[in-house]
């Protein structure tokens, strides 16, 4: 029955993260609304897969690991959200730049909220899509800031 029940969990995990990223088109335009809707998604996220993997603490400690080329059911969320996040690019896009958006006005001086910058760029680090995602543009725009300043 382990195949089964993986193979069960992971396509409701699948529809559940498809729901909550399609959740975040067309939301908010304003910046900082917009990016605690991403945070507290993700923290929904992290919380429902914590809650599935206690549940089923049985299934991944012994058909998951006994199984190759199956991921524990940690690593199962993640990967759909990660997936999830790149087939909506407008999400993924929307909150890049909306972080950039936050340094920007903290480096005009602008008070922000740290605890939510930190939060979102750990969750790109979490997702494995720091780099990809968020790096390149980040070290390209400091680029161009420091630039203007020199």
């Amino acid at each position: 029955m382990g195949p089964k029940l993986y193979s069960r969990l992971e396509s409701e995990c699948d529809r559940y993260s498809a729901e909550k990223i399609q959740g975040l088109l067309n939301q908010s335009p304003d910046c900082d609304v917009y990016l605690n809707l991403v945070h507290g998604t993700w923290l929904d996220h992290c919380e429902q897969i914590l809650t599935i993997r206690n549940i089923f603490l049985y299934l991944d400690r012994t058909f998951v690991k006994q199984t190759t080329g199956i991921r524990s059911l940690w690593d199962m969320g993640l990967q759909l959200f990660r997936q999830h996040l790149k087939k909506h690019e407008e999400v993924e896009r929307k909150t890049v730049h909306g972080i950039l958006t936050m340094i920007e006005r903290e480096r005009t001086g602008e008070s922000i909220d740290r605890g939510l910058l930190k939060n979102l760029l750990r969750m790109f680090s979490s997702l494995g899509s720091y780099v990809d995602g968020f790096e390149t543009q980040f070290l390209a725009e400091t680029d161009t800031y420091y630039g203007k300043e020199a």
